[in-house]
C-alpha cells in the first residue's frame, strides 16, 4: 500500500473530521493516478452525498435548538441527495431567523446555530463542510457559563479573589468542549465512509429481503437501535466477516449514510 500520510491506528484516533478529511482527499488523487481500480476505491469514498450526510449528523447535533423549520430543512436536504424529492435550492428561503426568537433561543447560541444552518445547503463542498466547525463551537458555547460558574466557585471554596475570570481559564474551557465536538464528529465521519485500511464486501447473498428490510426502516426512521438486530440477519444469511458484524455490535453511534447501511441499500 502506498504511503499517503495516515495508517490505520492513526485513522482510528484521529481528533478532528478535518484530518480525516484530508486523508480521504489524498486517496482520491492516488487512485485517480494510480493503477488502482476506482471501484476499490469507492467503498469508502466520501461522495457528494456522502459529505452532505456527515453535514447534516453534524447540524443535528443542535436539534435542541432547532426549530420545526430548520428540522424540515435538514429533512429536504437528505431527501434530495436521495432522489426522493428535488434538492432544494441555495439560497435557504426555508430559514427564517425569526423561528429562532420564538424558541426562545439566546442569541449566541441562535448565532451559531444560524451559521452552521446556513452552511449546510450550500451547493459547494467547501463551504458546506464548514459546517463541523460552526457546530463544534455553537456547542462549546452553550453550557461554558455552567463550567465558568463552577470553576468560579472553587475559587470562593479555596478562599482565592478572582475579580473576573482570567482570558487563559476562558479559552481553555472553550478548547476542551471544542475538541470534546469535534471527536464526535470525527466519529460520525467514520461512521460514514468506514474503514479503508479493510475491506468489509457485502456479498449479494447476505442481502435478503429481511436484512434490506431492517436497513431500510432504520435508514428512514433515523434510528438505528435495530443494529443488533441487523447483526443477527446478517449472521443468519452466512455473513461471517468480523467488521461488518462488529460495526453493528459496537457501541459506536449510527448515521444517515453509514457505510454499512449503505452498501446494503445500494447507496454511494
Amino acid at each position: 500500500m502506498y504511503n499517503i500520510g495516515m495508517n490505520e491506528d492513526e485513522w482510528l484516533r484521529a481528533p478532528t473530521p478535518n484530518t480525516l478529511r484530508s486523508y480521504l482527499d489524498m486517496r482520491v488523487s492516488m487512485f485517480r493516478t494510480r493503477w488502482q481500480s476506482w471501484q476499490s476505491y469507492s467503498t469508502h469514498s466520501f461522495s457528494e452525498r456522502k459529505q452532505q450526510l456527515f453535514a447534516n449528523a453534524c447540524c443535528r447535533r443542535l436539534t435542541p435548538w432547532l426549530p420545526v423549520s430548520f428540522i424540515d430543512w435538514l429533512d429536504w436536504l437528505e431527501d434530495g441527495v436521495d432522489q426522493r424529492r428535488a434538492p432544494p435550492h441555495y439560497p435557504r428561503d426555508a430559514l427564517n431567523w425569526d423561528d429562532l426568537n420564538e424558541l426562545g433561543v439566546p442569541p449566541n447560541i441562535a448565532q451559531g446555530v444560524w451559521d452552521a444552518m446556513t452552511r449546510v445547503g450550500r451547493t459547494e463542498g467547501a463551504g458546506r463542510l464548514t459546517v463541523s466547525a460552526a457546530v463544534a463551537e455553537t456547542i462549546a458555547q452553550s453550557g461554558l457559563h455552567i463550567e465558568l460558574e463552577t470553576w468560579t466557585l472553587a475559587q470562593l471554596a479555596e478562599g482565592r479573589s478572582h475579580p473576573e475570570i482570567p482570558p487563559s481559564v476562558f479559552e481553555e474551557m472553550l478548547l476542551r468542549r471544542r475538541e470534546a465536538e469535534l471527536l464526535i464528529h470525527s466519529d460520525i465521519l467514520r461512521d460514514i465512509v468506514g474503514n479503508p485500511y479493510r475491506r468489509a464486501d457485502l456479498q449479494p447473498a447476505w442481502r435478503t429481503r429481511d436484512v434490506t428490510l431492517i436497513a431500510q426502516r432504520m435508514y428512514d426512521d433515523r434510528c438505528f437501535d435495530a443494529m443488533f438486530v441487523l447483526s443477527d440477519a446478517l449472521e443468519e444469511t452466512g455473513c461471517d466477516t468480523p467488521m461488518i458484524l462488529e460495526h453493528c455490535r459496537g457501541n459506536g453511534m449510527h448515521y444517515r449514510g453509514c457505510w454499512l447501511i449503505d452498501a446494503i441499500l445500494g447507496h454511494r
